[in-house]
C-alpha cells in the first residue's frame, strides 16, 4: 500500500491561515483590553469579519480539495474531512492522469491534476501540487488499474526537422535583457548604488536595499530558465544561475504543458515517465517563443497537455 505525503504548498498553505486567524484573535484580545469602557468603533470590527470570513472560507476550500489517499491493489481509498471515498475498480469509469483544473483560490493557478470519474458520473479531483510523492501515487495507480486509464501516450511519429539531429540544439530564451524580471531586477540595483550617496545614518536602509537585491536576484532567477532541443535532449538552463543544467530524455518524456502561475513568470511543466514533474518558469520567452517551442515538442511527438 502506498499512502499520499502533503507537499510543502499544503503546509504552506496552512499555516499562513492559521496564523492570520491567531494575529485576528491576538488584535480582539488585546483591543478590547485598551478599549474597555470607550466606545467601540464599527469599521475595525468589520474588518476583522471580513478578514475571518476570508480565512475560514480558504480553509474550507482547502477542506474540499485536499486529501489524505491510500491506494492498494484492490481499492483507493481517498479521505477528506467533508467527503470520504473507497474506490474498488468495479467503480471507476476512468482515470486521466493529465486533467487539468483551476486553483486559483488557492494557489493561483490551473494545473495537471487526476481525475478519477466514477460510473455514477461523479469525479474525484487529486491535484499534482499538493502532493509531493504524487509520482508514486500515479505509478501505483497506473499498476494496479491500468484498464480504467485514459490513454496518455500516443506512437510517436517525429517529423522530420533539420533541428532533430541528434547533437544540432536549437535554443529557445527570447531576450533575457528586456524582460521584466531583469528591468524589475536592474532597477533594484540601481536604487542600492544611489543609496550609498546618501548620510550614513541611513546605513539600515542601504543594508536592507542589499539585501532586497540578492533576494530578487534569486527570486528571479528561478523564473529566468531558457530551453535547448534536440532531437534526443531537451535541456534546462538559466541566464542567471550559468552553472544550473538541467538534462531530459526525449525518450523519458509522458507530456510537456504550460502554466502560468500567479504573479510569477509562465512556466513549462514536463512530466516523465515516472510521472514526476517539474515546473521550470521561464520569464524571457515571448508569446512567439512559446509558440516555437509547442512546435518543436510536437514535432518530437512530445504529448502537450492543452
Amino acid at each position: 500500500m502506498v499512502k499520499s505525503k502533503f507537499s510543502f504548498t499544503v503546509y504552506f498553505l496552512l499555516c499562513f491561515n492559521l496564523l492570520v486567524l491567531l494575529a485576528i484573535i491576538c488584535f480582539v484580545l488585546l483591543s478590547g483590553f485598551e478599549e474597555r469602557g470607550k466606545n467601540s468603533k464599527i469599521s475595525p470590527i468589520l474588518g476583522v469579519i471580513l478578514i475571518l470570513t476570508l480565512v475560514f472560507y480558504a480553509l474550507y476550500i482547502m477542506a474540499k480539495k485536499i486529501f489524505i489517499i491510500k491506494i492498494n491493489s484492490q481499492k483507493i481509498d481517498i479521505q477528506g474531512i467533508f467527503k470520504r471515498f473507497i474506490v474498488n475498480e468495479a467503480d471507476i469509469a476512468s482515470i486521466d492522469f493529465f486533467s487539468k483544473a483551476s486553483y486559483y483560490l488557492l494557489i493561483g493557478q490551473i494545473t495537471i491534476v487526476t481525475e478519477i470519474e466514477l460510473i455514477t458520473g461523479e469525479r474525484i479531483i487529486i491535484a499534482d501540487p499538493f502532493y509531493r510523492n504524487i509520482g508514486k501515487l500515479k505509478q501505483v495507480i497506473a499498476k494496479n488499474f491500468k484498464e480504467k486509464i485514459i490513454p496518455y501516450i500516443s506512437e510517436r511519429k517525429i517529423k522530420s526537422s533539420s533541428f532533430l539531429q541528434v547533437n544540432d540544439f536549437e535554443k529557445i530564451a527570447g531576450n533575457p535583457y528586456t524582460c521584466f524580471n531583469t528591468l524589475l531586477l536592474a532597477g533594484m540595483i540601481i536604487s542600492f548604488f544611489l543609496m550609498q550617496f546618501l548620510p550614513n545614518k541611513v546605513n539600515d536602509i542601504k543594508f536592507a536595499s542589499l539585501i532586497m537585491s540578492v533576494v530578487l536576484y534569486f527570486g528571479l532567477g528561478l523564473q529566468m530558465n531558457y530551453f535547448l532541443i534536440s532531437g534526443q535532449d531537451l535541456i534546462v538552463k538559466n541566464h542567471y544561475f550559468f552553472w544550473f543544467t538541467k538534462i531530459y530524455k526525449i525518450e523519458n518524456i509522458i507530456a510537456v504543458n504550460f502554466e502560468n502561475p500567479y504573479r510569477r513568470s509562465e512556466a513549462l511543466k514536463i512530466v516523465t515517465n515516472d510521472f514526476e514533474s517539474k515546473l521550470y518558469g521561464a520569464g524571457s520567452l515571448r508569446e512567439k517563443d512559446w509558440k516555437a517551442l509547442k512546435e518543436k515538442t510536437d514535432e518530437l511527438g512530445i504529448c502537450f497537455i492543452p
